[in-house]
């Protein structure tokens, strides 16, 4: 094969493929598109295939193509964040790339990417094949990037001011776990980060085995491979990956916080461990399908008790989190409406969350919101909206550590929704579990940091001025 540039050999690639579409123009009906070195009908190939650790997902007739390549990890989360700014530093720096990129840190995975047109794949693949060689910077940079890192935190800090509520409350649900720890660490944290500990987190992390690789647009398998070849990226092989960690929640037990801040509002958390496991995709469904029921303004829900007939809050919301397959996270938001105090607002919430749970979601209910559910998922029928849909699903999954269910099964879900479950999804909610409550409520002299201000957010003396009270449920 001569020796072409990236461009060349990827225009040349294209172009092959257009002259293999014309020759079939006249012999299958609809679009046409080569694969393994035939030409075959476009419908016919799977929008989704899973080779291994590398993900494809074809969004055909887009132009355009993003790759992702993800790594688990189960080292503190703020070491992480900190070699992510490094490699990604280190990587395009080298090759001053210029397309859509960013990388980015959770509690246990990193992951880089790169989008732009589906002619550049093999460039792109070529830059992020840069992630696995060794971090190059020098000292000094490395040390203003810790800097650079700690202004992040400060700038988080300002424009949420709800990351401190969350963070604090999080410590306490999920103690023990890496759930509880904040990704991006304390400023002292952040001070002592090393580059040489750094450099020895990226080689034993940032491995061709522990990878997983995503690539979304419109491409072929055929295509990819072919890329990855001209690249010169790396085989993942199998793709030890580092799976989350099971999850332990300690006793149930209720916690009260009081902060200070403008707006007054009751934020409620509560973690609880299942009876027994529940498929992934299946246990989000259905805590998505359970959310829009109590939502809603029908018998069982809490917009009529609450908000339309009660009067008690000027506006609120309902988010169920499935954070695994034995652990699920209820979060009530609301603001009290007139004279209602926080705590009147939350003792009828619970109330009426607890009166749902024993008489069961009514069955009219039930049937009228999961009509409106079909929205979740997308219209199988149309290969563009699907596409566009699996694209979004693979990534969520992968970036996870987890992996994405087959078009097939995903599609049989639906039937999987009976109001009997949500029913036993409800009780377990309303149970006792591991329960966080915010009181949020203005007042307090700036000059006297309260309690949880962000200043001794992570202070011990924080516990010691009744900061908060613990109370089994």
């Amino acid at each position: 094969m001569p020796n072409l540039s990236f461009r060349e050999w990827s225009f040349a690639h294209r172009l092959a493929g257009v002259v293999m579409a014309a020759i079939a123009l006249f012999t299958f009906p609809g679009p046409v598109i080569a694969v393994a070195g035939k030409v075959v009908r476009e419908a016919d190939v799977p929008l989704m295939t899973v080779d291994g650790p590398l993900y494809i997902v074809r969004q055909p007739r887009t132009g355009r193509v993003s790759v992702h390549l993800i790594f688990g990890y189960s080292a503190p989360p703020h070491e992480m964040h900190y070699v992510e700014h490094l490699v990604w530093l280190n990587v395009t720096g080298a090759t001053g790339d210029r397309r859509d990129s960013n990388a980015w840190t959770t509690r246990h995975a990193v992951g880089y990417w790169l989008s732009g047109s589906s002619g550049e794949l093999a460039e792109m693949l070529h830059t992020l094949a840069g992630v696995f060689a060794p971090i190059r910077l020098s000292e000094r940079f490395a040390a203003q990037e810790r800097d650079i890192i700690l202004r992040e935190r400060e700038l988080r800090m300002a424009m949420h001011p709800d990351l401190r509520i969350a963070w604090k409350m999080e410590t306490f649900l999920y103690a023990g776990t890496p759930l509880a720890v904040p990704v991006i660490g304390t400023p002292e944290e952040i001070r002592n980060l090393d580059i040489r500990n750094a450099r020895t987190l990226h080689a034993a992390t940032h491995r061709p085995e522990r990878a997983s690789l995503v690539i979304v647009g419109d491409v072929t398998p055929e295509m990819v491979h072919l890329a990855m070849t001209r690249a010169g990226f790396p085989d993942l092989g199998k793709a030890v990956r580092n799976g989350l960690p099971r999850l332990h929640l300690k006793r149930p037990v209720e916690r009260l916080f009081r902060f200070r801040e403008s707006n007054l509002r009751l934020v409620w958390r509560r973690a609880v461990t299942l009876s027994k496991p529940v498929q992934y995709d299946l246990l989000e469904a259905r805590c998505a399908l359970l959310r829009e029921i109590l939502r809603s303004n029908l018998p069982g829900g809490l917009a009529g008790p609450l908000l339309y007939d009660g009067m008690l809050v000027r506006n609120f919301d309902i988010r169920i989190r499935a954070v695994d397959e034995r652990h699920v996270e209820l979060r009530f938001d609301a603001a009290p409406d007139g004279k209602v105090s926080l705590r009147q607002l939350r003792g009828a919430f619970e109330k009426r969350l607890a009166e749902t749970a024993a008489t069961g979601i009514p069955q009219r209910t039930f049937e009228r919101v999961r009509k409106r559910f079909d929205a979740y998922w997308p219209d199988w029928g149309n290969r563009r909206e699907t596409s566009e849909w699996l694209g979004r699903y693979v990534l969520r999954r992968a970036s996870a550590l987890r992996r994405p269910m087959k078009v097939a099964e995903l599609r049989r879900l639906r039937r999987n929704l009976a109001g009997a479950a949500l029913d036993d999804l409800l009780k377990e909610l309303a149970a006792p579990g591991r329960t966080a409550i915010a009181h949020v409520e203005p007042g307090g002299n700036p000059d006297d940091p309260n309690p949880h201000s962000a200043a001794c957010l992570y202070g011990s003396h924080c516990r010691k001025r009744g900061g908060s009270s613990d109370r089994q449920p």
